[in-house]
């Protein structure tokens, strides 16, 4: 370095650099740092649930951190292949507005398949992102290069094949079809590995008949040359196929049909054995389809003829069969022979819910006891359905006094004591949590017991919370998949937030409510807490369920509880024309377009040869209205005769009426009214209009439209009048002491007895509706002191009506009352006489034959 000397020259001399000491601190210990979770290595460990101790608070809780880790990398993968796609979209779009010197995307699509196929991921020349994300993205093809090869349409594999999430084969097996060689010269071992061994799967029934087709052809149609391997997954991804309709179930079951006449072929040059998973396969398609011939061909083929017996899930199956389809007796058989065959077909937690829900639809609540019993007795693990299952099950039970023995009380208060068990239980409380299915039946449940025990507090609260919530969630949805400037569809959102069963059993609460009596809930501490907790957490003024641009709620009174009926009946009322009118956002008294002046109904008139063209066209357009202006999901049969049922308990006569003129028609009128009205019109004699008060009756011009025209719209809103309904108006003449809706009832059923409705009835339910109809009109007179008349009702249908003294008991004793012994005797004569089968067997007895 230069530096100057004491004499101030110049001299050179070295000068050190100056040493500086940095200090890195030590790093930490990497095991401080780290997660007390132990790596996760297979998600089939990972999501193992069965061998954790719930007791043992340490392994729960070790479970549930090692469940969050394993959502969080789950979550982190889910979110890079979203941003790959993201890129490779905006790639697709650059590379489409390119200039001409530039591939287009077919070119660029074949070659990203053949670096998949080539397993390359050198870079290119080109800035081509989509090869670089591709090559870069699999480490083996989309497809396999045999079958690649044989498809032109390379960006077909792409678009099918690329997001491994959503992958569609179906498109892949149709171009395979349509190609020229399609599967010839590849082999059964190549096929098998490559297509149906968990390559392509959730294929269509279109699809699978071509691949099978495909197949067939590949061996020259040797049937001979196939072998198990391929029969079984052919029958596994048939049993996969998602089908509506009847037809097309019905056609799956006779592809399974014709795949083991096939096999049959197969099996006798080739000795191999049918496997179990066939038979679950042909079993469980026949269970969809809900066919009884075919689940008797394929169990009766398996267990004859390949002697494979059905394992428990097998078995499990068919129960599920039975119990869709009715037959609850072959239900129980198969139960109890379970119980005996051996270890391994031991009724298991899902058999006993299914045989609970067999108890629910026989209202057996005595059965439903021994179940949940049995299951303690034999250590048989509850899950929250099984709590579920049995709780509705004595919901549904206690509906009848007869079926619940005069234990109704009781029984609802067993149920509810399954449902304390679901919210106190936290392992229960935690599958409630995790499946809004389950909090679905629950909810479902807790409205049975409490519309049977006619508490409306807190059927209406349930009844809020859930339709609410309900139309939040589609609301949102909504919102999510359209944009801002898009109007919002109130009708289809109301349409799937509506439900007809949770509305029928809010209207069965109304039905059944007597101020008199104190809900069960009330009568003990838990059920007070709950029922307290359930009402005061709905807010029925609507702050906490306001919604962007919407202020429509439920038309329900501000007040926590209902103890009037004149309150109950306006809102029942407001509710039903609610729920009909899809959340009030149409009107169904408006008068449809092209039906609303004197007019439009010359000219439909006017269109039509004669009579019957006229029918056809008015049952066209009433459709179409039904459509568009009614919401029919709630108007059926069974939520009108609840709706009908409120003011006949609610001692509401001139309500009843209304209501039943307003929603119901009798065809045989309709028809009588509709031909004399065209044949008035056809000749010019033209009904003058009739004043109306209803303003909603006025259109526009301030014309007002004819009677008749009023009339033929109304049928939108109304239904036909059927044997359920003629049973409730004589129940309403019992109630009201009416002699005139009486006689009016029991001539108009006179008159539909002849018609086409009630002939295409099956003999046993025609004569079933007679008997319940005689029964109420004995039931009617007796009520009326009409002793006469309801004797001679009984001796007049001696030959049609099996009379028991069930049927009879208001009756006897009222003659027994005003001491009319003879009648009283005559009718006891009637009840204990026998068959003439009956007699004729003791007879022989007695003679000794």
């Amino acid at each position: 370095m230069l530096s100057l000397g004491k004499n101030g020259k110049t001299s050179l001399r070295l000068v050190r650099n100056v040493r500086r000491n940095v200090i890195i601190p030590a790093r930490r210990d990497a095991k401080s740092r780290r997660r007390r979770v132990q790596p996760v290595i297979d998600s089939n460990d990972v999501l193992d649930l069965d061998t954790i101790d719930f007791r043992k608070e340490k392994d729960v809780q070790f479970k549930v951190n090692q469940l969050k880790e394993f959502t969080r990398n789950l979550r982190d993968q889910i979110k890079h292949t979203d941003e790959l796609r993201r890129k490779h979209d905006i790639e697709e779009e650059v590379t489409q507005g390119a200039s001409s010197d530039v591939n287009d995307f077919d070119t660029d699509a074949g070659m990203i398949l053949g670096a998949f196929n080539d397993n390359m991921t050198t870079s290119r020349t080109e800035n081509n992102l989509s090869a670089l994300l591709l090559s870069g993205k699999a480490n083996k093809p989309l497809l396999p290069d045999r079958l690649s090869e044989r498809i032109e349409n390379k960006d077909l594999i792409l678009r099918c094949l690329f997001d491994k999430r959503n992958t569609d084969f179906n498109p892949i097996i149709n171009e395979l079809y349509h190609s020229e060689q399609r599967l010839k010269g590849l082999g059964i071992k190549y096929i098998y590995s490559n297509i149906l061994f968990n390559k392509f799967d959730k294929l269509s029934f279109k699809s699978l008949s071509q691949l099978d087709e495909m197949i067939m052809e590949s061996v020259d149609n040797d049937a001979t040359r196939l072998n198990c391997d391929i029969y079984e997954r052919l029958m596994l991804s048939l049993s996969r196929v998602q089908t509506r309709t009847a037809q097309g179930k019905l056609e799956v079951c006779g592809k399974l049909r014709e795949l083991l006449e096939r096999m049959d072929i197969t099996m006798s040059k080739k000795s191999f054995q049918p496997t179990q998973h066939m038979l679950n396969a042909c079993v469980f398609t026949a269970a969809k389809a809900m066919n009884w011939e075919n689940m008797d061909y394929f169990l009766k083929k398996f267990t004859t003829e390949y002697a494979i017996q059905p394992n428990k899930k097998t078995y499990t199956t068919v129960i599920s069969f039975y119990n869709n389809l009715g037959h609850y007796k072959k239900a129980w058989q198969l139960f109890d022979s379970l119980k005996f065959l051996s270890l391994e077909h031991k009724p298991d937690t899902k058999v006993y819910n299914l045989m609970l829900e067999v108890c629910q639809k026989e209202r057996d609540y005595a059965r439903t006891l021994d179940l949940f019993q049995e299951m303690d007795d034999l250590e048989v693990e509850k899950d929250l359905k099984t709590y579920i299952n049995a709780a509705k099950s004595l919901a549904i039970s206690s509906a009848d006094n007869i079926v619940s023995e005069g234990k109704s009380d009781s029984i609802r208060l067993m149920s509810w004591k399954y449902i304390h068990k679901i919210h106190e239980d936290p392992i229960l409380s935690g599958q409630l949590t995790g499946n809004p299915r389950n909090n679905l039946l629950l909810l479902e449940t807790m409205m049975v017991l409490s519309a049977y025990d006619g508490d409306v507090g807190i059927c209406r609260a349930l009844y809020y919370k859930y339709t609410n919530a309900l139309f939040k969630i589609h609301f949102n949805e909504f919102k999510k998949y359209n944009m801002d400037n898009v109007p919002v569809d109130f009708v289809g959102i109301w349409k799937r937030a509506l439900s007809a069963q949770m509305f029928n059993w809010l209207l069965l609460s109304y039905s059944k409510f007597k101020r008199s009596r104190l809900p069960l809930l009330l009568g003990y501490p838990e059920g007070s807490t709950l029922r307290r907790s359930i009402i005061y957490s709905v807010d029925y003024l609507g702050h906490g369920s306001s919604y962007e641009k919407s202020d429509i709620q439920l038309p329900m009174l501000p007040m926590l509880d209902l103890n009037d009926p004149g309150l109950i009946m306006n809102e029942s009322k407001a509710l039903w024309r609610f729920n009909l009118e899809y959340g009030g956002n149409v009107d169904i008294r408006e008068l449809p377009n092209g039906m609303q002046t004197v007019t439009d109904i010359e000219n439909l008139i006017k269109s039509q040869r004669d009579v019957n063209e006229f029918k056809i066209e008015i049952s066209n357009r009433l459709m179409d209205w039904k459509a568009n202006y009614v919401n029919h999901k709630i108007l059926n049969m069974k939520s009108l005769i609840t709706f009908l049922t409120i003011p006949i308990r609610l001692h509401e006569p001139q309500e009843f009426k209304l209501r039943l003129q307003e929603f119901t028609f009798q065809a045989f009128e309709f028809n009588d009214i509709v031909e004399s009205q065209f044949a008035k019109l056809k000749s010019n004699q033209l009904q003058l209009p009739v004043v109306t008060t209803d303003a909603t009756a006025l259109v526009t011009d301030m014309i007002t439209p004819p009677e008749f025209l009023l009339y033929l719209v109304s049928m939108k809103h109304k239904l036909a009048t059927n044997c359920a309904i003629y049973e409730i108006c004589m129940k309403a003449a019992i109630a009201f002491h009416d002699f005139e809706l009486a006689k009016k009832t029991w001539k108009d059923r006179g008159k539909f007895r002849l018609t086409d409705s009630f002939q295409k009835l099956k003999p046993a339910e025609r004569q079933q509706s007679d008997a319940t109809f005689a029964q109420l009109m004995v039931e009617y007179f007796a009520n009326e002191k009409m002793y006469q008349d309801a004797l001679s009702i009984i001796f007049s249908s001696l030959k049609t009506v099996n009379w028991e003294y069930r049927m009879v008991k208001s009756l006897h004793k009222a003659l027994l009352a005003i001491e009319d012994e003879n009648s009283a005797a005559r009718l006891l004569s009637v009840v204990n006489r026998k068959s003439k089968m009956v007699e004729l067997e003791e007879e022989i007895k007695s003679l000794g034959i």
